[in-house]
């Protein structure tokens, strides 16, 4: 509804943490704010979660079976065996996890602590 010019999110998984941005006109900034405060509720529902939590593991399963076929990270798992460094892959830690698991991190974990809404011309 022409509410942002662009939008979007990324996340640090070392860190835990998540931004969301978009950019709106001057006119738009306060239902821009009101809808990053439903994505976070949205992604806070247990529904959702159990929802999306099957795609997730998918795609570590994936992404790790791609990572068996690159050959840095071959060489990486070889010099990582040899001097006894084990990494997990994405897959062995998403795996196990269930939406109940998923809800109590982001429940007790995930706090919005900033916004960033790039505000440009109304036309």
């Amino acid at each position: 509804d022409n509410l942002v010019y662009k939008c979007g999110t990324y996340y640090y998984k070392n860190f835990g943490t998540m931004t969301i941005w978009a950019s709106t006109g001057k006119n738009s900034i306060n239902k821009c704010d009101e809808e990053i405060v439903n994505v976070m509720k949205k992604i806070n529902d247990i529904d959702f979660i159990r929802e999306k939590l099957s795609l997730i593991k998918e795609q570590a399963r994936d992404e790790d079976l791609l990572r068996e076929e690159d050959i840095y990270n071959v060489l990486m798992q070889k010099i990582d065996f040899y001097i006894g460094a084990q990494e997990t892959t994405f897959y062995a830690a998403v795996k196990d996890i269930t939406p109940e698991m998923v809800y109590d991190f982001i429940n007790n974990r995930l706090v919005l602590v900033s916004k960033y809404i790039g505000v440009g011309t109304d036309e």
